[in-house]
């Protein structure tokens, strides 16, 4: 299974793209990205992170060793409650070289990859928050099986996008992406349809490394085991490969991503196939 994205020169005379015009720069090999993907953790405090009483949220796990520590599924939230989410993503994925690439280097597309995700994601499937203290520290965001949504599919959001990163959506990343679930399934896209799609975790900086994430992506996996259906999702870093393996959720392939914003990224699906219901 190939990694490595076609690097064919173009036929002479024929108009090359423009993502390609930055195609043929040299890129590391995936493990040597590990140094690329490891962002620094900035210790800024974050916005509007208190859960409104319009939430209309359900505790739904408490872990024992951290009593201050619990997950809400996230219903009907307030254009407030949106943003603050979006606060933590674009806090915790700062110079992140995959969200370089997938918004330009732009700070509204990036915050409106993020905002778009959320919100289809209450719509198509479930989002939990993880609160510290009451307050919105992490999140987890997936796409229910039988609805399969991508923030790149929406056309106003291509229109958005500059001649470079509209044709790099169209020419690379969409193709590769197809590829990557075509490696790494027999019936490709449709193993990803028929699956939880976990589109987004993440914890703020100031709050990882306390059990959050895992109590998050303990609540996708109680929902996938009761249904009985696999969980698909897609990471960019050897660290998170690591750690998904760690609960339960196998490597089943990997992308190059080549970019002009970025060194160039891997993608890994990860798959967890589902346990006992409890």
């Amino acid at each position: 299974m190939s990694s490595r994205v076609d690097e064919d020169m173009p036929e002479p005379g024929t108009r090359q793209p423009l993502w390609q015009t930055y195609k043929y720069r040299r890129y590391p090999a995936i493990l040597d990205l590990v140094s690329a993907t490891r962002r620094r953790r900035h210790h800024c405090p974050h916005r509007n992170t208190h859960p409104s009483s319009v939430l209309n949220s359900h505790l739904v796990y408490q872990h024992p060793s951290f009593k201050m520590a619990s997950v809400r599924r996230l219903v009907d939230p307030s254009d407030e409650d949106v943003e603050a989410i979006v606060q933590i993503l674009l806090d915790a994925f700062k110079d992140d070289v995959g969200m370089a690439s997938i918004s330009g280097n732009s700070a509204r597309t990036h915050a409106d990859v993020h905002r778009r995700t959320i919100r289809a994601c209450i719509a198509h499937g479930e989002v939990y928050v993880g609160l510290v203290n009451e307050r919105i520290q992490g999140v987890i965001a997936s796409i229910a099986p039988g609805e399969d949504w991508h923030f790149y599919q929406q056309e106003d959001f291509l229109r958005s996008l500059s001649p470079y990163l509209s044709e790099w959506y169209s020419y690379h990343y969409i193709p590769t992406y197809e590829e990557l679930y075509r490696s790494a399934f027999r019936s490709g896209e449709r193993a990803r349809r028929d699956a939880w799609h976990i589109k987004v975790l993440a914890v703020h900086p100031d709050a990882q490394r306390r059990g959050l994430g895992r109590l998050l992506l303990g609540s996708v996996s109680k929902q996938a085991d009761a249904s009985g259906k696999r969980i698909v999702t897609d990471v960019k870093s050897p660290y998170h490969v690591q750690w998904f393996r760690k609960s339960g959720f196998s490597h089943r392939g990997v992308k190059n991503f080549t970019s002009k914003d970025s060194t160039g990224f891997p993608l890994w699906c990860m798959a967890r196939e589902p346990g006992p219901s409890v």
